[in-house]
């Protein structure tokens, strides 16, 4: 038998840098909002002015309910943001920690109240979201907060697998890389493997050769991802299986910074079987596989211009090391020869 290591030292720096003006975005790195101006007694309520904030970056826009009492905000990146309402004779109405997601539609309802012989308050309070029923997309958010409290391998098929109706698929496609660590490909409600979508920040990084995964950034790069598992838009072509539109983190206008470490070693994961050919003869040697990875990450976001110009740069080295054994294999005329090698 021999042995066969595999080595891989690899430093990546990545960088975004994004801008907090008010620009068209993609349509899968966006969301919107739509809202109904209403007065306290829940009639329409028409020529309202509505002002989102941005928390995080700044970005600012203001739109006039129309006569039906409906506003809507497009193209929005997604954030944290705040919305004010106002109106001559009414009262000044604050929603705060509206959520805006890609591809998503945040629904709500500004209620304003005659000033008239009251004096000045300012509302407080949440959005509650609802079901968007305009919609037969069957999508599932993976945010951080999700992330901090589900146990999950680092990886995109991964994250993928936590939208109803996926499943990995069959080996024979490919199981991924070992060098990589990525433990295979996904099927979405029983599809083949090779008809399914990856973007990243809108940019479709599907692996066009074989159609199997796409490119990827270091996970700790990502933001938030949407699976996307049927009734998706025509802005996502070619996917008759399903979708995983991930986005990145970018900077604000606070700066940030942070150092982690991430170590598996080898000794610590599970054997898997042996596989073997008829005849009962070893074809693959599983339980001799040992992989042991190291990497950090060192990274940094903040602002170059306040609420116009941000950055994200991170520093990400790895060092994965993968050993495996190879069988002896027996040719019909009794000799044998052995096939093994090393490669750093």
């Amino acid at each position: 038998m021999g042995k066969i290591t595999f080595r891989r030292s690899l430093t990546a720096l990545a960088v975004v840098a994004s801008l907090g003006m008010a620009m068209p975005a993609l349509a899968s790195d966006s969301g919107f909002i739509n809202g109904n101006s209403i007065n306290s007694s829940g009639d329409k309520l028409g020529g309202v002015s509505v002002t989102i904030v941005n928390v995080n970056t700044g970005l600012s826009r203001t739109v006039l309910s129309d006569s039906d009492g409906v506003f809507r905000f497009p193209l929005l990146p997604a954030g944290n943001y705040t919305m004010e309402a106002s109106k001559d004779g009414y009262l000044l109405s604050k929603q705060e920690g509206l959520v805006v997601s890609n591809s998503g539609k945040t629904n709500i309802n500004v209620a304003l109240t005659s000033d008239s012989n009251m004096e000045r308050i300012e509302v407080t309070g949440a959005a509650v979201m609802v079901i968007d029923i305009s919609s037969s997309e069957s999508l599932t958010i993976v945010d951080q907060e999700l992330l901090t409290r589900v146990p999950i391998a680092r990886d995109l098929s991964s994250v993928a697998l936590l939208a109803p109706g996926t499943a990995f698929g069959d080996g024979s496609f490919g199981e991924g890389s070992a060098i990589e660590g990525n433990p295979g490909f996904v099927s979405f409600g029983g599809s083949s493997l090779a008809e399914n979508a990856f973007y990243i920040n809108g940019l479709n990084i599907t692996n066009f050769r074989k159609g199997l995964g796409g490119s990827s950034v270091p996970f700790d790069m990502y933001d938030s991802f949407e699976v996307k598992a049927g009734g998706f838009g025509a802005e996502y072509g070619r996917a008759l299986g399903g979708v995983v539109n991930a986005t990145t983190k970018k900077g604000s206008n606070e700066f940030h910074a942070g150092v982690n470490l991430y170590y598996e070693p080898g000794s610590l994961r599970s054997d898997r079987d042996q596989v073997f050919q008829d005849g009962g003869i070893l074809h693959e040697i599983n339980n001799e596989t040992e992989r042991d990875s190291l990497q950090g990450n060192i990274w940094a976001s903040g602002a170059l211009i306040q609420d116009k110009l941000f950055y994200y740069v991170m520093f990400n080295p790895r060092d994965v090391e993968v050993e495996t054994e190879q069988p002896s294999t027996t040719s019909t005329d009794t000799s044998t020869s052995t096939f093994s090698g090393q490669s750093h």
